[in-house]
């Protein structure tokens, strides 16, 4: 009975498991925003919306604040008071507000004392609530007929206390010549004072475009005076350069020989990149592209089993063996038997190493299974991966870029620490966790191409240290392979 007992607590604790592992892993789908609180005038309201799972998200709905309308006068305003209006919000709340004062509107200017030939007189205007201001009327000045003042008939034929006047501007300047100016007595019209203006000099105008540039060729152009329209100043425009059309093959590569695309500038210069051979894509132990068979020889393997003559036995590969190939290729079986993983450091330090190829059937990848394979440019990981440990790529230099296989549901820590020149990666929606330093010194990475939506995007875990450089790349959403 005891051990019966025991059977059935290990096989609910096993369920139980199972079902907790699923939960965690579900990915909630949220239907639309309901409105279960209305937002007032001053309070916050709640809208909310529920996954089909049961789990509800609440959030917030800013209170809209007052509008006041119907506003009323209360306190008329004057020439040097504010007045005041009142305003009633829906709710009911009050609010006031000023209205600026009106400021004084005077009559018209009125003399009350006469200016003579040479005391100032004065002149008032009045606001209707009273306020008044005055200004001056300057004195007339003697108007001379013959040494006698013709309105206030003051002889100043023989001695005359002169009064000077304004400028009088006899030529105007120019921007590189100087002008003239003059003052005489206000009183008997002699020429008291003679100054020149100096010149005002240039005013820098719009710059106008002689020769245009070309992709090699400098243009240029000029500045010129905007009052007299004299060139002040050239200068050149620098040559635009090349304008590239995008890049067109003209030989494609094969897996042995390199290809050739060719791109042209409107100018008609052309230019030419070679494209490297693709190199050989293995699966099952030949190529998917010219069908050569190329499966590595010597690796080294290690039978994996639990209990004697069990079906599910299977092989490892766990270590470089004494296989020299820089390609390597691993084959879907080994002694008629498949192949299904690769161990913890299997390929470590191997630094001759150029590219992998792993078939279908392998399910993971150890940890720092190939650590420091510093010249490794490509791997391909088949759609059966579905575990990567710990810093499997860790330090491979040259690796350029790779594609995560659907079934990886972390990128743990350090897994493509100091890749510096992954450049882009594609990254499938099963994903949900990025670890610690995964992509920490990858200062190529520019580009990751993510299989779900934004949405799915924001939800993944990524652990805040070593993977800024991942954070900072653009990303494509919604992403599929072509």
């Amino acid at each position: 009975m005891k051990r019966t007992a025991v059977v059935i607590i290990l096989l609910a604790v096993f369920v139980f498991s199972c079902l907790v592992l699923t939960a965690c892993s579900h990915t909630h789908e949220f239907g639309g925003w309901t409105v279960t609180k209305q937002a007032t005038c001053t309070e916050a309201g709640l809208r909310e919306r529920v996954c089909q799972c049961g789990e509800k998200e609440t959030r917030l709905i800013p209170a809209v604040g007052h509008i006041y309308t119907s506003w009323t006068l209360i306190v008329k305003p004057t020439c040097i008071r504010k007045g005041q209006e009142q305003g009633i919000c829906s709710c009911g709340d009050i609010a006031f507000r000023n209205i600026t004062e009106t400021g004084h509107h005077y009559g018209n200017w009125t003399v009350f004392e006469q200016a003579s030939c040479t005391e100032d007189g004065q002149e008032k205007r009045t606001c209707q609530c009273g306020v008044s201001e005055t200004r001056v009327i300057n004195a007339k000045g003697h108007n001379f007929v013959n040494g006698k003042c013709t309105v206030c008939q003051v002889d100043f034929s023989t001695v005359c206390t002169h009064k000077v006047g304004d400028w009088i501007i006899d030529k105007e300047a120019t921007c590189t010549q100087d002008g003239s100016k003059h003052k005489v007595c206000t009183l008997c019209n002699t020429k008291l004072q003679v100054e020149s203006i100096p010149a005002t000099g240039h005013s820098a105008g719009t710059w106008v475009t002689d020769r245009q540039p070309t992709c090699t060729q400098a243009g240029s152009q000029h500045q010129t005076c905007a009052n007299c329209g004299t060139t002040i100043k050239t200068e050149s425009i620098k040559a635009t350069g090349h304008s590239f059309s995008a890049w067109s093959v003209v030989k494609k590569a094969t897996c042995t020989e390199d290809g050739q695309e060719k791109r042209t500038c409107q100018c008609g210069v052309s230019e030419t990149k070679t494209i490297e051979a693709k190199g050989h894509t293995y699966k099952d132990g030949a190529c998917t592209v010219c069908g050569e068979a190329n499966a590595s020889i010597g690796l080294k393997y290690s039978l994996e089993r639990t209990t004697v003559g069990d079906p599910n036995t299977y092989y490892s590969v766990s270590g470089i063996g004494t296989c020299t190939d820089s390609d390597i290729v691993i084959p879907s079986t080994y002694d008629g038997m498949p192949v299904k993983s690769i161990r913890d450091e299997a390929f470590l330090g191997c630094s001759h190493i150029r590219s992998i190829t792993i078939p279908e059937g392998v399910t993971s990848i150890g940890i720092q299974a190939f650590y420091g394979c510093a010249r490794l440019t490509s791997i391909t990981l088949p759609s059966s991966v579905n575990d990567i440990g710990d810093g499997a790529f860790n330090n491979c230099k040259s690796l350029t870029s790779i594609t995560i296989p659907k079934g990886v549901s972390q990128i743990k820590q350090a897994t493509f620490n100091d890749c510096i020149s992954l450049s882009s990666i594609t990254i499938p929606k099963s994903v949900v966790s990025i670890g610690f330093c995964a992509f920490d010194g990858c200062t190529s990475l520019k580009n990751v191409y993510y299989a779900g939506t934004q949405e799915q995007w924001k939800n993944i875990y990524i652990h805040s240290t070593g993977n800024a450089y991942l954070t900072s790349s653009t990303i494509t959403y919604n992403y599929k392979p072509e």
